[in-house]
């Protein structure tokens, strides 16, 4: 007696990508409808190359029988509009006045392509969660003998921290930094700066700046 085999029917998705690991295997996370989901195993189409906001079509056969032998397959996406860069400085020379931690006056943005920056509160508002390339630097001369460090606020707490740099009485001094942040929507992003030193910093103005990208 024949017996019929039973086809498992492919389910169609359409999402927004939250987030993106490389791999091996290439993993997304996609905003479904239903809620967030993590899908694993994803083969695309068209040489396709996901980012962070865009809007998917995805098909889950529940096996491994599309291309590559995924068990995701994106047939398509649109782009969620410009992709969330952003690059903003110190607009004016800046003395700090006092020790230990203390804000900068991110006051200029020269790249902002999602619209995040404030200016009022001097820190980049992250438009859509997902994992950011954070870079900043501090620079400027120094008057009187000081450790200091440029640093990154998340959220108004200290998240990432440059490389800590001896001035002495005088000449130019530097801090950078580079990481991996992940961040929700709406997180906050400020460019903040430490000394043990109470005055006589005298911090330079287009090159102390923040810069952020999807990773």
């Amino acid at each position: 007696m024949h017996q019929s085999r039973k086809h498992l029917t492919p389910i169609f998705h359409v999402g927004q990508v939250q987030s993106i690991q490389s791999g091996p295997p290439p993993e997304l996370t996609i905003i479904f409808s239903g809620g967030t989901t993590g899908v694993p195993n994803i083969s695309y189409l068209d040489s396709y190359s996901p980012q962070v906001g865009d809007y998917v079509h995805a098909i889950h056969t529940g096996k491994p029988d599309v291309p590559g032998g995924a068990d995701w397959l994106v047939i398509g996406a649109v782009a969620a509009g410009p992709k969330p860069i952003f690059r903003g400085y110190v607009g004016s020379a800046y003395t700090l006045l006092t020790s230990g931690f203390q804000k900068l006056p991110l006051s200029v943005a020269n790249i902002d392509t999602a619209s995040g920056f404030s200016s009022a509160n001097n820190w980049y508002v992250v438009p859509v969660a997902g994992y950011y390339r954070v870079s900043a630097q501090m620079t400027g001369s120094a008057v009187s003998p000081n450790q200091l460090f440029v640093v990154v606020y998340q959220n108004g707490s200290a998240a990432l921290q440059g490389n800590a740099v001896q001035a002495g009485n005088s000449g130019d001094y530097g801090s950078v930094l580079s990481d991996v942040l992940t961040c929700a929507a709406g997180d906050t992003l400020a460019l903040w700066a430490y000394s043990t030193s109470g005055g006589g910093l005298s911090i330079e103005s287009w090159n102390n700046y923040l810069a952020v990208s999807p990773a």
